[in-house]
This record gives structure tokens, sequence and C-alpha cells, in this order.
């Protein structure tokens, strides 16, 4: 005997719901269904009939509606009815073979987090079917034209008096069927099946006396139905979605806006990514700085660079160019976004979530600094100062992913294009493969330089007791800083900065027999590439930078103050920094190149 409800032509929606139902119980001996959202258990009576090993479990959070369909079914041991939300639910993961919610999603403050728990209990394969109106149906348009007090009178005209409610029931936000399509998506609920259900017919028990009216009914329903968007006219549409697993990425991006060292610290982590996911198209977000480096790379498909500038403003140009990289990229509807970095306030916590809001990307992970970051669905604890290695961070991030990081060498490449400008460049200076080179670098963030005069009596103090050869690093902006040291120098200086660019650093730094740094970018290469360095590190958070991690060739110059660690750009006092003496990093260079300064 077909159930009362399905009598009528504007329920045609519930018949599709009761099919699909069925269809995804047919070869399961026992089943379990959950009805979200049950009410008074109408639902319920109708799927506990579509098999006879089906076990229902209603759920909805009015008691009042509870204890009717509980005393509805206190004979039946095969329906259960539960009071929880549906936004936490109260069962195992994996109990349920079919999730059934009609008329509920568009009551739903949080759908991500009802989806979230709906994905968690399904069984693998398992199905969500649900009903909802469309967010044009006509009698939605019809509502929002017709003040709030008035619609309780023409509903309890228009329809069968039982069926209304004391009060409207609020909706917090109707869906267009490939709205809800991309929704469910985006949590790992594949979608199979849309169907449309039909035009609500006003006044159905008179339609029901008229079988001519009911048929002209069915013609403008079928009209409608053919006439491109017609169908979001109609009141529900129906929907299938079949569960997925979470770890089924096909689209990563990895966001690290931050500078050279930081990028290469991550690499082991992006490697072993990488080989997790051979066939995922994995990429990257950026400053320029990576950008120049990170786009030859072989386990990263594409780069986008993210224009950023510590301590200064972006001009409108670039801002525009930001704007136009993350709506292409939340084009792209990545799987997962990783972001790769510290999280070092309140404002750059509130400047990240924007951006992943933005980006939109099915799942985030990344460090909860100091809970600051409980946006992440993944989330790594970390503390302000870090009690581990960078590197470590980024490997703990991948790891909580179920990814197994085995490799954790960083791995430099040289450009022979860049070996040999290099080459070239110290032949005009001079400087043969013979003869000692003492690379420094003594740019990089303002508050993490060492006083530009102890870099010159370091200078003159080495050369005055053996043959060597020195030669600056430095970025655009650092030329005035390497044209000043090179002319408070008694020694002869080469002062390269400005002329090199990434990969013939890199090379550079190869070279050198030791190599005198701040604690910056070419700080990390210099350990990478295992040349013998020199490190005078100040405000930065020393256990998290400290190159000896990498290298054993590396001698650290570091006295903590009181006010150290800082996160500030520039500092007038630089008591840190001036704690370490130019004989000390005089001592440090002489003892690498084996000499005895005793």
């Amino acid at each position: 005997m077909t159930h009362p409800v399905l009598m009528h032509h504007s329920c045609k929606y519930k018949r599709e719901l009761y099919r699909l139902i069925k269809e995804n119980l047919k070869n399961i001996r026992q089943s379990f269904v959950l009805d979200v959202g049950c009410r008074r258990g109408d639902d319920m009576q109708v799927i506990g009939g579509l098999g006879k090993e089906v076990i229902v479990v209603g759920l909805d959070v009015e008691l009042s509606v509870l204890k009717e369909a509980a005393h509805k079914f206190s004979s039946d041991n095969r329906k259960i009815v539960l009071q929880s939300n549906g936004c936490s639910l109260p069962f195992q993961d994996e109990s349920f073979d079919v999730v059934s919610s009609s008329e509920v999603i568009e009551h739903i403050d949080d759908i991500n987090a009802f989806l979230k728990e709906i994905h968690r209990i399904l069984k693998p394969e398992g199905v969500f079917v649900i009903t909802t109106p469309s967010r044009f149906n006509y009698v939605t348009l019809i509502g929002k034209m017709i003040p709030r007090k008035f619609k309780n009178r023409l509903r309890r005209l228009a329809y069968h008096p039982k069926q209304i409610e004391e009060e409207v029931d609020p909706h917090v936000r109707e869906y267009l069927s490939r709205e809800m399509k991309k929704i469910f998506e985006d949590n790992y609920l594949k979608v199979e099946k849309i169907k449309s259900g039909a035009l609500r017919v006003p006044v159905w028990s008179a339609f029901d006396r008229i079988p001519p009216l009911v048929y002209l009914w069915k013609c403008l329903d079928f009209v409608l139905g053919i006439i491109p968007g017609g169908n979001n006219l109609k009141h529900q549409f129906v929907l299938l979605g079949r569960k997925k697993k979470c770890d089924n990425m096909e689209k990563i991006l990895i966001i690290n806006l931050g500078g050279i060292g930081d990028f290469l610290l991550s690499t082991p982590a992006i490697k072993a990514l990488r080989k997790a996911y051979p066939e995922a198209k994995i990429d990257l977000l950026a400053s320029g700085s990576i950008g120049k480096i990170a786009g030859g790379v072989d386990y990263i498909d594409k780069v986008f660079v993210f224009d950023i500038k510590y301590g200064g403003i972006i001009r409108w140009r670039r801002i525009w160019k930001n704007i136009i990289t993350l709506l292409s990229l939340r084009k792209q509807r990545f799987d997962l976004a990783i972001n790769m970095r510290t999280i070092t306030s309140e404002d750059s916590a509130k400047k990240i979530k924007f951006l992943l809001k933005i980006i939109a990307a099915k799942k985030t992970a990344g460090r909860n600094t100091a809970g600051r970051a409980s946006f992440f669905d993944i989330k790594i604890p970390e503390t302000d100062a870090g009690d581990k290695y960078e590197m470590k961070y980024d490997i703990d991030t991948v790891e909580a992913l179920g990814v197994e990081v085995l490799d954790k060498q960083i791995s430099l490449e040289i450009k022979s294009n860049a070996q040999e400008n290099i080459d070239n460049l110290l032949k005009e200076e001079q400087i043969s493969k013979e003869d000692i080179l003492i690379g420094i670098h003594p740019g990089g963030m303002p508050s993490r330089r060492w006083p530009i005069e102890r870099f010159a009596k370091v200078v003159d103090a080495i050369s005055g007791q053996m043959p060597v050869k020195f030669i600056i690093t430095g970025g655009k902006f650092e030329e005035v800083l390497g044209n000043t040291l090179k002319s408070i120098s008694d020694t002869k200086v080469i002062n390269a900065a400005g002329n090199l660019n990434i990969h013939e650093l890199f090379a550079l730094i190869n070279r050198c027999n030791v190599y005198i740094s701040n604690d910056t970018g070419p700080m990390h290469i210099a350990a990478i590439q295992k040349t013998p360095l020199v490190a005078i590190l100040g405000p930065g958070h020393f256990i998290r930078y400290d190159p000896r991690n990498i290298s054993d060739k590396v001698v650290v110059l570091y006295k903590k103050k009181e006010c150290s660690p800082c996160l500030k750009v520039e500092c007038d006092d630089l008591q840190c920094l001036k704690a370490v003496s130019p004989q000390e990093v005089t001592d440090a260079v002489l003892k690498l190149l084996g000499k005895n300064n005793d």
C-alpha cells in the first residue's frame, strides 16, 4: 500500500528520496539508516518498510515531537528515536549505511560542521540523501513579498491546517542545487544524483477532488522543467552524496610567505608530500623571493607569487595582482591548503584566516601558534619561541596528515650557468681556486644586522693574519650596505651585493671557504651546503633557527638578553647583537680555517 504522503503530486520528491534509500540498501543484509530531523517519524515509518532488516534511528532536537515518534514506535524494536544536535552526533565512526535528512539542512547554522559529522558516521561508500527547498522556489519568492505576520494565515489557507506549525520556521539559508553540490563535494561527499521536485500545489485538498486541475498542474510542472533554470522554481530538490575518503587529495596548496630560508627548511616536508601523493597537483603560494627558486623544482607543479612587504606599504598595483592571484587559487578548489609558517600575532592570524577563506580549500592545516590558529582543521601545536628546529615543525605538519618523512636532507641544485657566471666573476676579480675566499653577508632584517663597522674590523683583523679574499653578498637594497663596508675597511673587499641572482648566490656560497652571516636566508643556504659558517644570531628565536641542526661546520655566536627574542623589524638598541665582539667573530673564522690563533 502506498504511503499517504506519496499520493500527492507535489510530494514526488519524497518518492525519489525513498527510492534512492531503497536502491542503496538492496545489497545489504542488515542495514542501518539514520533519519536526521525525524520529527514525528513519518519518514522513519516508510524507510523501515523498505526492507526486513532495516534498523532506523531517528534524531531530532525537539523533545515534544520525539515523544510522539517514540509512542508511535513503542512496540517496534527496529526503530529508535534520540534527541541530539546535528553538529555533534552521538554515534561511533562508520555506523550507518544511509543517512537521510528531509528539509533540515536549510535550518543548520554551520553546514560544514554538520556535513563533517555526517561523513564521520557514514560507512565507507555510505550515502547521504537530502531534500531541501530550492532558493528560487516560487513559494519562497512570493513569501519574500508578504509581511511575516500574514504568512501563517496564508499557509493555513493554502495547505492542510494540521501540517502548519504555530510559527513560520526560520531558514538559515536556502540553496540552489549547484550550490549544494559544491558544499557536498567540499566535504568529501561525491554527488551522484540530483533530482528536482515539483511545483508545490496550493489548496491541495481541493486539487485532489478535481482530476483536471491535477492534470493541468502536472502539465505546468513539466513545461517548467524543460525551461533552462525552471527547475529552480520548483519547491524542493533531492540530492544524494556518496562518502569519499578524506585522504583522496588531488589538489594541494602549500602556503609559505616567509623568506628563502623558510622555504628551504620546508623542502623535506614538501618532498615527502609529493612522494605520498605522486599523482596530486601540488602548488605553492609564496613570496617573491621564494618564487625565484621554487619555480624550477620538480616536486612543485606551479608557483603563485603573493607580494608582501614587512614593515612597509604595498603599492596598489601589487595589491591588485595579489587579488587576482587569490581569485585564481579559489577557482582551483584545492582539497588541502597547508600553511608552513608561524602565526606570530593575532593580526597575522586574522590575515591568514582571511586568505584561507578566499582560497576556500576543503581542508586546512597549519601551526596553532600559542592558540592563535584554532581555525585550521588540522592543528600543529607550537609555542611563540619554538621548542624545536623550524624544519621539524613543517615535518610535524605533514606527518599529522599521515605522511611519513624519511629523508630529512635538504639539497640545493646549482645550475650550470650560475656556476659559470660565478667562475667568470671570480676570474675577473683575480681570485683563483687556490685562494681562500671569505663571504660576508652584512644584511638581512634591520633588527638582525650586526653593526657594519664591526664587520670592517673583522675583515681587517683576518687579513692582518693570513692572505685571504673577501666578497660581500646581498640583495639590491643591500648594495649600499656593501659599499659602506667596502669604504670603511682598510682591506680590499669585493661588493657583489645586488649583482647576483639567487642561483648565483648558491654557487658563490658553495665556493667560499668560510661564510660570515647574520640571521637571514643566506645563513641557511651556507648551512645546507655545509660551507663553514660563522652565524651571528641576535633577536631571532635561537632554538628555532640554530643552523647547527643541519651542519656540523658552524660556529654560532649568540648572547641572549632580557629583551630577546623579539619580532621587531628595526631596533635602535641592538644590545643582543652588540654583545658579540669583533674578536669573537675573528677567532671563529680562523678556527674554521684551521689556523691556531691561541
